[in-house]
């Protein structure tokens, strides 16, 4: 099943649902044509109006927790579209957040801070979180802080992934992606 969906011109996204609905694969349109990476990471962290169009897909997803996960990227490659799936995640939807799991990451950002980005323990990811700022219930995963944290931490987020990955992006294969079943 293919579903074309647009929320605010110029971008419009299309969707393919998979796996028996458990995963949607999605495709977003600039102007008619297809959105590269390059320009989706530019995009996060310019604009906000396409960070807007960029949230409400997330909000969007037909499922309570789901994981995001793009496919690695080069420098090389970075010209090509930009595609993302979302992967139904029951297992996320019961979890609940654990900020003392990045206490020193979030302490160290200082106060006031919407997001923090550091290296993950063994030194070969980077990861962005959020650093809470409501309730508990808006952090355990991508979904959920989609829906329910505020709209500036959540713009805040999408810009610092987009720094995050064009500074790290290599010839080397860089993948991005949302988990949260280690550390929620």
């Amino acid at each position: 099943m293919l579903k074309k969906r647009s929320h605010a011109m110029p971008w419009q996204s299309q969707t393919a649902v998979l796996d028996g609905g458990r995963t949607r694969h999605v495709t977003v349109r600039e102007d008619g044509n297809p959105l590269s990476y390059a320009a989706a990471i530019e995009r996060w962290q310019e604009a906000a109006d396409f960070r807007d169009f960029w949230i409400a897909l997330l909000v969007d997803a037909p499922y309570d927790a789901c994981f995001w996960e793009t496919p690695p990227i080069t420098r090389e490659t970075a010209s090509r579209a930009f595609e993302f799936v979302l992967t139904d995640s029951p297992a996320l939807a019961g979890i609940r957040a654990n900020p003392a799991a990045f206490a020193e990451q979030i302490d160290a950002a200082g106060a006031g801070a919407a997001v923090t980005t550091f290296r993950n323990l063994g030194g070969d990811a980077v990861l962005v979180a959020p650093c809470p700022d409501v309730p508990r219930r808006a952090y355990p995963h991508l979904t959920a802080f989609s829906r329910t944290a505020p709209a500036g931490q959540q713009h805040a987020l999408w810009r610092a992934v987009g720094q995050a990955v064009a500074k790290h992006l290599t010839a080397r294969p860089l993948w991005l992606s949302t988990s949260g079943l280690g550390v929620p």
